[in-house]
């Protein structure tokens, strides 16, 4: 049995590195960490499900050049990231745009933060930082007691260089639409669930005298703070991510804040830099006329999927139990489609293509981006009999490139 220290977990966007992996018999038997943690590290993380077409198991290059084939014919091809790929799977993946003169889109959760810093700014910092100086830290409708569970152990609950007592030495505070969440000190119930009436009331009262009741209460909590951090849902509408975005920095003029939205796709920031990289945006950009374009709202998926405009689709990293990121889901039986991962979830099952690849971090080396953007390299712990995703999409390319030529 081989014991591997130091562990990236490929699987939400905090990327714990001090995961210890067990290996034995080519496969991962063993893994510490969250419960979520643990399932995932120790599935068949070969990719249980042999290259698909049209229903029917085929043997991988007939799967590629079939899948190259149909994006190639398309006069419309759209490439969705879903964010649990690598970075070099979304560089790969913004080329594979261009050469089809397409449109390339990450996960929609990317969409508000993304809109909202290029209006108001982001002020960031390191997981690092959160943990050895943050004294103050606000919940913004977000508990991440839920979605993250790892976060307060590894940067709330832990001892810091400045923080040695943990979170006893953090005022946590809540502010939330129903239920607070657990273990807060402070909490501040939104009424009606209206966050951005409240939100543009805390900030009046975070630039002048703050007024009294709670919101003003909350204003010199925060303007008292030495460092401050701010954690919300990725998911809340644009118009409120860029209000608090704008909060925080109107917080540094007083002291230092930053914020985290808080993603679910392990590898959302990953894929916005490799994008970005690529073609200068971060999200929705579109190969179809003189160079890259963007726009926020015409080139994304959900909106391209949604109106019928897209005659092809390829979805890359489709990880173990993934769901297509879209309020309404898209009937990808109307479309020739190419799914790209781990495992086939239920919807990939409708996929024209189905090319497996080897679990990034487990059965394939590669590059992800933690929630506070720092890049982390993926261990290959086991052999897979499949391409790592970054191979697979540059396959599909190199076919691609031959019929478009």
């Amino acid at each position: 049995m081989a014991r591997h220290e130091h562990v990236v977990c490929p699987f939400c966007p905090l990327l714990c590195d001090d995961v210890t992996v067990e290996v034995e018999g080519g496969r991962v038997v063993a893994a510490e960490g969250c419960p979520t943690g643990q399932r995932l590290f120790t599935l068949d993380q070969h990719g249980d499900a042999p290259p698909m077409v049209e229903g029917r198991v085929a043997d991988l290059t007939t799967a590629v050049q079939r899948a190259a084939t149909l994006l190639a014919q398309a006069r419309r091809p759209l490439v969705l990231l879903l964010g649990s790929q690598s970075s070099e799977a979304a560089s790969a993946a913004a080329a594979l745009a261009a050469a089809l003169c397409g449109v390339v889109d990450g996960p929609p959760e990317l969409a508000g933060t993304l809109e909202a810093m290029t209006r108001v700014g982001l002020a960031s910092a390191s997981l690092g930082e959160v943990r050895n100086r943050a004294d103050t830290i606000v919940l913004w409708r977000t508990d991440p007691a839920v979605s993250h569970p790892c976060l307060a152990r590894r940067f709330i609950e832990a001892p810091g260089l400045y923080r040695p007592g943990g979170r006893a030495d953090r005022m946590l505070i809540g502010v939330h639409d129903h239920a607070a969440p657990g273990g807060v000190d402070e909490a501040l119930a939104l009424p009606s669930g209206d966050g951005l009436e409240t939100l543009w009331a805390l900030r009046a009262a975070v630039r002048g005298p703050a007024p009294h009741g709670e919101v003003g209460a909350l204003a010199g909590r925060l303007r008292a703070a030495r460092y401050g951090v701010l954690l919300y849902d990725a998911n809340a509408p644009m118009a409120e991510i860029a209000g608090l975005l704008a909060l925080v920095d109107e917080l540094n003029t007083v002291g230092r804040w930053a914020a985290f939205g808080l993603f679910s796709a392990p590898n959302a920031w990953g894929t916005a830099a490799a994008l970005a990289g690529a073609t200068g945006y971060g999200r929705a950009v579109s190969f179809g006329g003189a160079g890259a374009q963007h726009n926020g709202d015409e080139f994304a998926a959900p909106t391209l999927l949604g109106s019928g405009w897209a005659d092809a689709l390829l979805v890359v990293g489709a990880g173990p139990g993934d769901a297509l990121p879209f309020t309404v889901p898209p009937d990808l039986s109307a479309i020739p489609t190419v799914a790209v991962g781990v495992r086939p979830a239920a919807w990939a099952e409708q996929a024209t293509v189905w090319l497996p690849v080897g679990q990034p971090g487990v059965a394939a080396a590669g590059t992800m981006a933690r929630l506070d953007r720092v890049a982390l390299p993926l261990r290959a712990l086991v052999e897979s009999p499949w391409p790592a995703d970054h191979a697979m999409v540059r396959l599909l390319l190199e076919e691609v490139v031959r019929r478009v030529a």
